[in-house]
């Protein structure tokens, strides 16, 4: 059961976090997006700080058991390393405003600062999770690619 809701999880996470990073060349393709993006962007925040933790606990179950993931897929691993790599960073992003406020000034610097940096990637990052999003519900469909 519980691999049933972190597969959902995780499902429902990229792809949210996909369309977020997305959302501004989105609206310049279909501006009548605009509203329903605008409802999504205002739990950008919670989103962004349930995937970056999301992130960091799978980041730390994946390390905790690399050795058995390699010897059963590269790919699983390399699968699992980019979703986590994508919802620490994009949960970053987006979850960090929220956190800021809890934070002294220094360290709201450098948060900012770091911040800055990384929504440069943004819209890669935002390609990446929705190919992810996909690849994941393919390799549900069709076990086997993951052992090619």
């Amino acid at each position: 059961m519980r691999g049933d809701f972190s597969f959902v999880l995780t499902l429902v996470l990229l792809f949210a976090l996909g369309v977020l990073a997305l959302a501004a060349k989105i609206v310049q393709k279909k501006p009548n997006a605009a509203e329903l993006l605008g409802k999504l962007s205002k739990a950008s925040g919670v989103i962004g700080i349930i995937a970056a933790l999301w992130g960091v606990y799978d980041l730390i179950s994946t390390l905790s058991n690399i050795s058995w993931i390699a010897r059963v897929s590269v790919l699983l691993l390399l699968t699992a390393l980019a979703i986590e790599a994508v919802f620490i960073v994009l949960g970053f992003i987006f979850g960090y405003a929220m956190v800021a406020s809890l934070l002294n000034e220094q360290a709201k610097a450098k948060g900012e600062a770091m911040r800055q940096k990384l929504t440069g990637f943004q819209t890669t990052l935002g390609y990446a999770s929705l190919i992810l999003c996909a690849w994941l519900l393919l390799v549900r469909i069709f076990p086997r690619l993951m052992f090619f």
